[in-house]
Parts: structure tokens; C-alpha cells; sequence
């Protein structure tokens, strides 16, 4: 067990003149003395002292005697009413407690009163009435005294078993008996027994010490703490020795036994200390002044300064005491303002002093609970170079410093320094030294060498760190993390310069994620100075990754708040870059699915010239065909331009056929090239019913009309056949018919014919139903408008809700919905001039 500190210091107070009297009871009010002693003497003493001590001298004092020749019981002052309470000799007077003098009333004196005690939480709020409890004949008197009398109120009849101590708080009354304690319910008259005693065998100790709240003695002699309720939420205290009084004074609990008086702890329910004393036979507080008494003096207990305590507590490495005494003190004269800064400082105090000891987790908890200056914190290492003056004496940092000289001590440290700082970080405590939080953070992780983990908090949390003190540092370890802490600190052209270092000096860094890390930063950044600075770099030394970077820029969602690149800008920068931007075209037309002419020629451009170099490139070729064929804004005499005079044939044909020139483009695809099937499919390719009619009557004409050889002629010929077989439902009958050879037979011309017909009857069917739909809308028109027409309606007064006049003409309008008026006062037909509402009308 350590050894108990000075929590009070005695002051003797009185010493007791009449040696042949001894004291009996005190009590303290308005800084006077009232002493209650052997053989009925009652004495009151003045205060000499101009400071905290008391000196009660007999050179100032009133002394009486009640004339019974016997000691004083029990002795209480009440300020307010001027009056005294004495018990002697089974009597209850009042006295003048400024004269002490007795109060001549028959009913201000009470017989056959044993105990007595006042309601120290009365349910008045008279401050000049007092609620009495006294103990006569084994029941429990309820009085009311005021104005010098007492008024019976209520009486408790309790067992068989004899009161000899008793307290009251509210309506709650805790009384000690010869075989038990109990509580009593004044309001209700209801008991419960708390536990029983020996009799005889240990005193009774009954002492309010809160709301609803008693301090009695338990078996076992220990002080136990009682609800009104009968439970107990508070560990019993130790007393071991005979009690013969008690007091409470926060958070202390004073115990007095014949030799000392005991002093406990309420936080930690242990002995504190033990101050001696000789033939003691009271304590009590009043009114915040803690007074013990013997037979012959008065001393008072006053309890040592709480911060002198406290030091001395911590001086001793008795840190948890420390802690506990300064949380659960009561201190008067502070506000909660400066109490709280009180023990923020002595919880950073006793923080450091656990940090020395190398108890670090606890070190962290009270530096956080404390509230600490984290730059004082920071300054305790100063390798870290911060720039603060530590509130911490020069002694204390001479020592932790000495101790950061061990490398264990030092690495354990600055694991401590890494969590607490990571603590404030990621709770956001604003301490005003957020700059120097994450300066910190970062130089420690490099001590650490654990740059991994820094790169997860900078991936995930901001910092305001000095990068000036940092950078030195980190490039050392990584110029990855070092363009890191620029990006996250916004120095957005200080990051990618440092990272486009790296990768053109090939320097190799363990922790560099690869191009995939640039091309997100890139894609994503908002300085567009920086993305033009720096997609040029991609572009010429890796091409693929730069075009990468602008089809990713030109994706941008627009939930990002990244500025999106626009197609036309990404184009014009490409100019520069011929093939990437014959790539970029493509992945715009093609995927995209771009419809802007400028595109779709430019890329048609490309790709004529990729082609005229390279007729055997066969990728290029598809997509070039793929382009003219599927293109609806490309520009095709720009095309034509560049073409017309090459050998790209195919191309040229279906450029020709774009442009309606389908005897140029059926020339070259029949008579030099022989594809066939594309010229159909170039024909029936078109929305456009007339153009397509047009196309496969040039085709048709083609195959009739080209001059051959015989063998060529034929096959000409087949294909016309063909040609009418499949699609004669898309010719003019009697324009073919026209230009048909005279060889020809009605066989040949069969389906024709018979297409013809059958497209010439659907197209009559089709005019015929139309007609009669039309005639039946009319009917339901007229039909609907006779109704209209014939409809009949009764007018009880005929007169204009417009202006509120007679109608006397046989012209007015009537609306759908009633309303009637004048021709002149109506505006539209359609419109109600009343209401507002427009109605349709079936013409």
C-alpha cells in the first residue's frame, strides 16, 4: 500500500478554558462557535481570525447554563430564525442563539425528546420554518417550528426496537435502532429494514450524505452508503476501528474514533489518512467547515489545496490517484471554465510523466482526454524540427529527450507519436495545429520507413502539410510519395514534374504503381495547364498511354468535377500527331458514334491517303469501305477529290453512288470490276423508296444497255433477269417495260408483271380503305354535330353572366359547361368568357 499524502492540515480552533467541563456538542454559524458542554452549560465564542484558519477566544464569548446539571445532547443553530436548538436532559429548548437566551414559550420546549435531528432537504420552501424530527417515548415526532413554536405534524410508530440515531432528507427518515437499521416514508408511513446489528455491540452511525442518501454503520464495521430506497450503488468503506461520528465533505468521507480521525476516499473507497487526536468525541461539516472535537479543544481539518494534492500525488507516480482525486474534487471557488483547464493540464501532465515511463497506450489516451497542444507533443522529439514553444518544463524535456537517446525507446516513440497524431487526423480535432500534425505524421513515417502506409493516407485523407520540410526528406526514399504529397497538397505541376522525372530518368522506385497511376491523374486533373504541359510528353515517348489519357478525357462523367475535354479541342491538338490522330479519329467515328461531318471527312481523308500508299492494306481498306458505305455526314465530294484519281475503284464507285451518280458507280462496279452484288446492295442500301427505284432502274439499264462481247452480253442479261426476278415489286412496271429488249418474252417479264400488279391493286386496297375511313369520321362528325344541335335545355332567367344584363334577342351563346351570355360578350368560341375554360370543338 503507498504511503497515505497530507489531504488536511489541523488547526487547533478552541481550546476549552473550563477544565472541569468537557464539550459535548458544536455546531458553526455566521463564523461563531457554539459549544454545548457538560453540566447544561451553553457557550457561544466570536472568530478572532481574518484568514481561512479559525481562532475562537474566550475574550469574545456568551456562556450560559440551562440550570439542569446535565451535559448537552445535541446542539443545532439555525441562522435564519435567530434561534438555537439544544437538547439536554431529555428536553428540547430554544435559544436565542444571539443572546442565549431561552425562548419563554410553552410551546417552544419539547419533553421527553431523546434524539432530535433537522430535515436538512425540507419540502418547504420557507427558509424561516424548520422540519423537526424528534425521537420521544420510541415514536418519531414530525415537527414544524416557526415562529417559536412546534407544531405536531405526523408521528411514526416504529417496532419494539429503540431508536439512537436518526437522519432525515426529504421524506425519507434512516434511523439506527438497537437491533437494526431502517428507512421510513414520512408521506406514506412505510418501513424497510436494511439490515440488522449486534446490540450493544457498536454504535449507531446514521448521517445524510445526498439527495435520498444515508452513510450507516454495516455489520463488519463498515461505513455503507444507503438509498432511500434500500439499495446500496456504492462499494463500502473499511472502518475496522469504533466510530463515534462522521462526516462527509467531498469527496472525502472523515470517520472519528476515540484516537484519530480516519479520512477515506470516495473514488477509490480506501483509507486516505489518519490524522491523530486525543479523546475524540465529534466531527461534522459545517457549512463547508470540517471541525473535530475532544473533550478539551476544537480543531479544524482544512483540507490541503487540491492542486497541491494533486502535485503531490503525481510527485509520488501515484498518477490513477491523481487523476481520480482531480476529476471527483469540488472546487467552490472555480468556474467549470477554469476547472476544465485545471485538469486538462494535469491530465497532459501526468500524460507526459507516463510517456517518460515509456507507458505510451496510456500516454496517447490522456494526451487525447487531456486535450494536449499536439505541437507541445511534437516538440518533445527534435529531430522533427517544429517550430513551437513547448509548455513543458525545460526539465522534463531535458529527460524525455535523454530518454529518446535509447534506439527501443526512441522507435517505441515514434510508433506512439505516429498513432497519436493519427488519432487527431482522423477525428478531426482542430487543435490549431494542423500544419504541424501533418508535417509531423509524414517525417515520422519516413523515421519508420513505412512510406506503404503513408501512401494510404495521402491516397485518402488531405493534408496541410510544409511541404518545404518534407520533400527533402521523402525524395530520398521515394520520388513517388514525394509527388504524392504535392498532389495532395494541390501543387498539382510540382507532382507531375517530379513523376515525369521518374519515368524518363528510368529511376526505379518500388513503390511506383505504374502508368495506370499517371494515366487516372492525368485523365482526371483539374489544372488543364498541367494536362497540356504534360499529354505532349505521352504522346511522343508513349504514344498508346497519351491517346489513352484524351479518350479517357473526353469521357469524363459529368458528376466529375474534373473539366471535360471536347472532342473538336482533342482533334486539333492531334493535328500535330498524324497517326494518333487517325487512331483518335477512329475511336470517335466508330465508337463513339460521332455524327459530326468535320470527323467523319477527316477520318475519310486519313484513310484515302493510308490506302493510296498501301492498296494492299486490307484493315485500312474495311474501314474505309465501312466508313463510305455506313457514313450519312461525310462530305463525298471531298472524297471524290482525293480519290478520283487513283485506282481505288471500289471506293470510287460507292463514293459515286452516294453522291447519285449511278451510272458512273455502276460503270466501274458491272463492266470493270464485276461486283455485282455490292451494286445491289449499294441500290437497296437507300431509305429512300425513289432513290432506290432510281438506283436499280440505272442498274437495270447497266446490265441492257453496256455494248460487250457475247459472252459478256449474256451475262449481262442473266443478271437483268435476276435482277427483275428479285426486285421487280421496286420498279416502275411501265418504265421497265420501256426498255426492255424486243428478244424478251411475257415469261421473262412474268414476275415483273405479276409484282407489278399485285403492288398496283395494294396500292388501290390501300386508297380504298383510306376513302371509307374518311368517310366514316365525317359521319361521326356530323353525327356528333346534330347532337350538339338538337340538344334541348331550359332557361329559368335568361341573362348574361358577363355583364349581368337581360338577354331579350333570341341570339346568345351557351357553352358546354352552362354558361350563358351575350354574342358581343363572348371572346372566342372556344373559350368560356366566365370561367376560363377551353373547350374543344369537332369541326
Amino acid at each position: 500500500m503507498p504511503p497515505p499524502l497530507g489531504l488536511f492540515e489541523e488547526n487547533i480552533a478552541l481550546e476549552f478554558e473550563y477544565y472541569h467541563y468537557e464539550i459535548e456538542a458544536i455546531d458553526v454559524s455566521e463564523s461563531c462557535l457554539y459549544v454545548g458542554a457538560s453540566d447544561s452549560w451553553v457557550l457561544k465564542y466570536m472568530n478572532e481570525s481574518t484568514d481561512t484558519k479559525l481562532r475562537f477566544s474566550s475574550r469574545q464569548r456568551i456562556a450560559v447554563t440551562l440550570g439542569m446539571k446535565k451535559p448537552i445532547e445535541n446542539l443545532i443553530v439555525s441562522s435564519a430564525l435567530e434561534r438555537c436548538l439544544v437538547l439536554c436532559d431529555q428536553t428540547l429548548l430554544v435559544l436565542n442563539s444571539n443572546t442565549l437566551q431561552t425562548v419563554s414559550s410553552n410551546q417552544s420546549r419539547l419533553k421527553g425528546v431523546s434524539l432530535f435531528c433537522l430535515n436538512e432537504n425540507p419540502k418547504s420552501n420557507d427558509p424561516f420554518e424548520l422540519e423537526v424530527c424528534a425521537v420521544r417515548k420510541k415514536k418519531f415526532s414530525l415537527y414544524i417550528f416557526k415562529n417559536d413554536q412546534f407544531n405536531l405534524k405526523k408521528e411514526l410508530s416504529p417496532t419494539n426496537s429503540i431508536p439512537t440515531a436518526v437522519a432525515m432528507d426529504g421524506n425519507f427518515l434512516c434511523a439506527g435502532m438497537t437491533t437494526h437499521y431502517a428507512i421510513y416514508n414520512t408521506e406514506t408511513g412505510g418501513s424497510q429494514v436494511i439490515f440488522g446489528k449486534e446490540s450493544g455491540k457498536e454504535n449507531s452511525i446514521v448521517k445524510r450524505v445526498g439527495n435520498e442518501e444515508f452513510l450507516v454503520m454495516g455489520p463488519g464495521r463498515l461505513g455503507v452508503f444507503v438509498q432511500a430506497s434500500g439499495a446500496s450503488e456504492r462499494p463500502p468503506l473499511p472502518w475496522q476501528d469504533d466510530v463515534l461520528s462522521t462526516c462527509y465533505s467531498h469527496p472525502f468521507v472523515l470517520a472519528l474514533t476515540p484516537k484519530s480521525v480516519l479520512v477515506f476516499s470516495i473514488t477509490d473507497y480506501q483509507l486516505k489518512e489518519k490524522l491523530p487526536i486525543f479523546n475524540g468525541k465529534g466531527v461534522g461539516n459545517f457549512d463547508g467547515i470540517i471541525l473535530a472535537f475532544s473533550k478539551r479543544a476544537v480543531l479544524q481539518l482544512s483540507s490541503i489545496p487540491w492542486d497541491k494534492q494533486v502535485k503531490a500525488l503525481i510527485d509520488n507516480e501515484r498518477f490513477e490517484e491523481a487523476i481520480d482525486f482531480a476529476k471527483n474534487s469540488y472546487h467552490s471557488k472555480l468556474s467549470k471554465e477554469q476547472f476544465d483547464s485545471e485538469l486538462r493540464r494535469i491530465l497532459v501532465e501526468v500524460a507526459f510523466k507516463h510517456f517518460i515511463n515509456s507507458d505510451f497506450d496510456r500516454a496517447k489516451d490522456l494526451f487525447i482526454e487531456g486535450a494536449a497542444d499536439a505541437r507541445d507533443v511534437i516538440s518533445i522529439f527534435p529531430n522533427l524540427d517544429i517550430a513551437h514553444k513547448s509548455s513543458f518544463s525545460t526539465e522534463d524535456l531535458r529527460s524525455a529527450r535523454r530518454a529518446l537517446g535509447s534506439c527501443d525507446f526512441l522507435s517505441q516513440a515514434l510508433v506512439f507519436l505516429k498513432d497519436y497524431l493519427l488519432h487527431l487526423k482522423q477525428h478531426c480535432i482542430d487543435s490549431g495545429a494542423k500544419q504541424s500534425i501533418d508535417t509531423a505524421l509524414i517525417l515520422v513515417f519516413v523515421q519508420l520507413d513505412d512510406l506503404t502506409s503513408l501512401v494510404k493516407l495521402l491516397n485518402n485523407s488531405k493534408f496541410v502539410a510544409d511541404t518545404s520540410k518534407c520533400i527533402p526528406f521523402l525524395e530520398r526514399k521515394s520520388k513517388y510519395v514525394s509527388g504524392l504529397l504535392y498532389w495532395n497538397a494541390g501543387y498539382e505541376n510540382e507532382a507531375f514534374d517530379i513523376w515525369m522525372q521518374n519515368i524518363l530518368d528510368e529511376y526505379t522506385d518500388l513503390l511506383w504503381p505504374g502508368f495506370e497511376f499517371l494515366v487516372e491523374k492525368l485523365s482526371y486533373i483539374n489544372d488543364m495547364s498541367v494536362f497540356w504541359k504534360n499529354i505532349g510528353t505521352f504522346l511522343k515517348n508513349m504514344p498508346e498511354t497519351g491517346l489513352c489519357i484524351l479518350k479517357s478525357r473526353c469521357e469524363i462523367s459529368d458528376l466529375i468535377e474534373a473539366p471535360k475535354l471536347s472532342l473538336e479541342t482533342a482533334v486539333d491538338f492531334l493535328q500535330q500527331y498524324p497517326s494518333l490522330l487517325l487512331d483518335f479519329l477512329e475511336y470517335v467515328v466508330f465508337e463513339k458514334k460521332s455524327q459530326t461531318e468535320k470527323f467523319h471527312t477527316q477520318l475519310g481523308l486519313l484513310l484515302a491517303d493510308t490506302l493510296i500508299k498501301d492498296e494492299n492494306n486490307g484493315i485500312v481498306k474495311e474501314k474505309f469501305l465501312n466508313l463510305l458505305k455506313n457514313s450519312k455526314v461525310i462530305k463525298h465530294k471531298v472524297i471524290l477529290g482525293r480519290i478520283e484519281c487513283t485506282t481505288l475503284n471500289i471506293e470510287k464507285a460507292i463514293v459515286y453512288s452516294r453522291l447519285n451518280d449511278f451510272e458512273k458507280s455502276f460503270k466501274i462496279l458491272v463492266t470493270q470490276l464485276s461486283q455485282h452484288d455490292l451494286a445491289i446492295s449499294l441500290c437497296i442500301s437507300t431509305d429512300d423508296k425513289k432513290s432506290r427505284e432510281n438506283a436499280l432502274y440505272e442498274l437495270l439499264r447497266t446490265y441492257l444497255y453496256t455494248q460487250a462481247d457475247n459472252v459478256i452480253t449474256d451475262l449481262f442479261d442473266k443478271h437483268a433477269r435476276n435482277l427483275l426476278s428479285q426486285y421487280g415489286h421496286e420498279f416502275d412496271v411501265f418504265k421497265v417495260l420501256e426498255i426492255l429488249p424486243s428478244n424478251w418474252t411475257l415469261k421473262d417479264v412474268q414476275n415483273l408483271c405479276v409484282s407489278g400488279a399485285r403492288s398496283a391493286l395494294s396500292d388501290s386496297k390501300k386508297r380504298s380503305v383510306e376513302r371509307m375511313l374518311l368517310e366514316y369520321q365525317i359521319l361521326r362528325i356530323n353525327d356528333d354535330l346534330a347532337k350538339l344541335q338538337s340538344e334541348q335545355f331550359n332557361i329559368d332567367r335568361l341573362f348574361c353572366k358577363v355583364c349581368k344584363r337581360q338577354i331579350f334577342s333570341s341570339g346568345f351563346a351557351r357553352f358546354p359547361n352552362g354558361t350563358i351570355c351575350h354574342v358581343s360578350c363572348m371572346i372566342r368560341k372556344n373559350i368560356c368568357p366566365v370561367t376560363g375554360e377551353v373547350f374543344s370543338f369537332k369541326s
